[in-house]
Order: C-alpha cells, then structure tokens, then sequence
C-alpha cells in the first residue's frame, strides 16, 4: 500500500512520456529522514533514507538525485528533491483506436 505516493508499473506502456510530475507526499521525505543531524551531505542523507525507509524506492530515487551539496534543514531537501515517478504500465481509462 501506498498512500502517499501514487506509483505503478514499470513505464513500459506505450503512448506515456518518459516521467509525469508525481505526488510525493513531503512527510515521506521526512519520515525517511527523522534522525538526520544538520548540516548533511547528500551521502549523510541517503544513508539516513536507506536506514528509515528501505522499501521507500520513491524516496530514495528522489534523494538520489539531490544535488551534492550540504543542506541545513529539512525543507532545504524538499525544495531540492524532484517530485518524478514513472508513470503506470496501463492507463486507468481504455485506449481509443489509433487513426491510420
């Protein structure tokens, strides 16, 4: 279960772009980072995220993707972390017949 990130598949369906902007629930972040001392590198936080939400994928690709910088609070990371996911294998709605 996921109720704070909408996530699915594998983005292998057809007709979707690459990434969509996601809804990344910030508490995530900070449920992954609860015991994180500032100031912290990039290195200090993604091993705050893996220790705290190891089955948090979302989370830590967003941490990943961090600039290498030191950060002096939480919301300085919320700022920094893109809100990207892959989009779902299979849309919720039917597909229309493509036109040739």
């Amino acid at each position: 279960m996921r109720p704070a990130c909408q996530s699915g598949g594998d983005g292998a369906g057809a007709g979707y772009a690459a990434a969509v902007p996601i809804v990344l629930d910030p508490k995530r972040i900070h449920e992954a980072l609860v015991d994180l001392d500032f100031p912290a590198t990039k290195d200090e936080i993604l091993a705050a995220a893996q220790r705290n939400a190891p089955d948090g994928e979302e989370v830590l690709k967003a941490l990943r993707s961090l600039p290498p910088v030191d950060y002096h609070n939480l919301d300085e990371i919320i700022r920094s972390a893109p809100r990207m996911r892959t989009p779902p294998a299979d849309p919720p709605w039917p597909r229309a017949p493509r036109a040739r």
